[in-house]
């Protein structure tokens, strides 16, 4: 529990900084953080829609990978 306390408060400042950027830099910022969250996940990624191809056998591909 303790230790969250660092990420905690680097979330709570990545906030702040996000809240007093213009619109479309917020924007930029999120894009960015989703294509290195995307990069970075891959392998997680590949389990999900393992589990979803599991799950949900009747959807075609581009359904699962919606």
């Amino acid at each position: 529990m303790l230790t969250d306390v660092p990420l905690l408060l680097f979330v709570k400042f990545f906030q702040m900084i996000l809240r007093i950027m213009p619109e479309k830099a917020q924007q930029a910022t999120g894009i960015l953080l989703g294509r290195t969250a995307h990069l970075l996940l891959g392998e997680r990624r590949r389990i999900a829609v393992e589990n979803i191809t599991r799950v949900f056998p009747e959807k075609s591909e581009a359904e699962r990978l919606r």
